[in-house]
C-alpha cells in the first residue's frame, strides 16, 4: 500500500503518487533494470488504486525513461538504468523570485533531460522554509543545483550531509563548493569597450543591481575596465548599486551628477521610467540611455536610446555546474 504520508498530498494526482512510489521500488532494488513490473491488475490491488491510475503512472514513467512497455508482453524497467539512482535532480532557487529566472530554469531542464535526468523545481521566495527543509521533503533526488541568493550558510546543509550539489553562478563562496561560472567581468568589458571608444560621451554613469552579489560587482567592474581602456575618467559617484527599483539612483544622477550617458541594468529600468514619467523629460534633454536586452524587453523604446548586447554565459554556467554535479553523483 502507499504510505499514509503520500495519501495526504491531495494536490498531487494519484498517478503521480503511484509513479513516485514505483520509482522508490526501482531505486530500492525491488525492480531491477530489465525486470518486468507487476501487471496493472496486480499493482492496482496492491496499491489500492484504480487500473487507470496505474496506466497513467506507467505513462509518466515511460516519458521519464524509467520503463519500456512492450505490447502484449508487459512493462519493463529500462535496462540501461543504474541501480540505486532516482535519475532526478533538484533546482532550488533561494530567496529570489523564480519567475525572473525562466532562462536558467529552461536551460537546466533541457540539459538535465539530455543527460537522462528529470528536474524538480524548488523555491522559497516569500516562504517560511529553508533549503534544508525542502531537501528533507524531496526524497527522490540524486543531487541539487542551487541558484538565487547563495552563500556559505546556505551550503552548510548539503555539504555536511554529503548531498551532491553544485552552484550556478559567480558567488563569494569557498573553493570547496562546486560552482559553474563564466567570465562576467570580461563579457561586460567586451560589450562596452567598442561603444565607449566611439567617443559619443565622456561621463558614463551606471545603475547596477545590489553590490552584495559578486556577479553584480564583477559585471560593474567590467564596465569600469572598459571606461579605463577608453581613456575616460572613472568617477566613483557615477557608479551606483540599487537596492530597490533604481529610482533613487536616477534622482541622484540626474539632479546632482549630471552625466551625459547612463547605463541601467535589467529591471532597474523601471526606476528610469518612473523618473522620466514624473519629470516629463523629452529625449533631447536627457542623458543618452543604454540598457541590456532584459531591460529593453520590458521598457518601451521611447525611454532608451541603445540596447547593449552582452554575453550572459548562461549555457556555460549551467553546463559547468551540471557537469560538476553529475561527476559527484555516485
Amino acid at each position: 500500500m502507499l504510505r499514509s504520508k503520500e495519501k495526504l498530498y491531495v494536490v498531487a494526482p494519484k498517478c503521480r503518487i503511484v509513479s513516485r512510489h514505483l520509482i522508490d521500488e526501482i531505486k530500492s532494488g525491488r525492480y531491477r533494470p530489465g525486470d518486468k513490473l507487476d501487471s496493472v491488475i496486480t499493482l492496482s490491488k496492491r496499491l489500492g488504486v484504480g487500473r487507470r491510475v496505474v496506466w497513467a503512472a506507467f505513462a509518466i514513467l515511460a516519458k521519464e525513461n524509467f520503463v519500456v512497455t512492450e505490447r502484449g508482453s508487459g512493462t519493463y524497467v529500462n535496462p540501461n538504468l543504474t541501480p540505486g539512482k532516482f535519475y532526478r535532480l533538484g533546482l532550488f532557487v533561494n530567496r529570489q523570485n523564480p519567475m525572473r529566472m525562466g532562462p536558467t530554469i529552461a536551460a537546466v531542464y533541457q540539459k538535465s533531460y539530455k543527460t537522462g535526468y528529470q528536474t524538480v523545481l524548488g523555491a522559497n521566495f516569500e516562504k517560511e522554509f529553508e533549503l534544508s527543509d525542502w531537501l528533507q521533503n524531496e526524497k527522490q533526488l540524486d543531487g541539487v543545483l542551487l541558484a538565487g541568493i547563495v552563500d556559505e550558510q546556505l551550503l552548510k546543509y548539503p555539504f555536511r550531509n554529503k548531498i551532491p550539489y553544485a552552484v550556478i553562478g559567480n558567488y563569494d563562496i569557498s573553493p570547496e563548493h562546486p560552482q559553474g561560472t563564466t567570465d562576467i567581468r570580461g563579457n561586460a568589458r567586451d560589450a562596452f569597450l567598442p561603444i565607449l571608444k566611439q567617443g559619443k560621451y565622456k561621463r558614463l554613469a551606471v545603475i547596477a543591481n545590489i553590490s552584495e552579489l559578486k556577479a553584480n560587482r564583477d559585471f560593474t567592474q567590467g564596465i569600469i575596465d572598459a571606461i579605463t581602456e577608453s581613456k575616460l575618467t572613472v568617477e566613483k559617484d557615477l557608479i551606483c548599486y540599487a537596492d530597490a527599483d533604481g529610482y533613487a539612483e536616477m534622482v541622484k544622477l540626474m539632479e546632482i551628477q549630471n552625466p551625459d550617458a547612463i547605463y541601467i541594468h535589467d529591471d532597474l529600468v523601471l526606476g528610469l521610467k518612473k523618473y522620466l514619467d514624473r519629470h516629463d523629460i523629452p529625449p533631447g534633454q536627457r542623458p543618452y540611455i543604454l540598457t541590456n536586452s532584459w531591460g529593453a524587453d520590458i521598457l518601451p523604446p521611447k525611454y532608451y536610446d541603445q540596447k547593449v548586447n552582452i554575453k550572459d554565459g548562461l549555457n556555460q554556467r549551467v553546463e559547468d555546474a551540471m557537469a560538476k554535479l553529475l561527476n559527484s553523483i555516485k
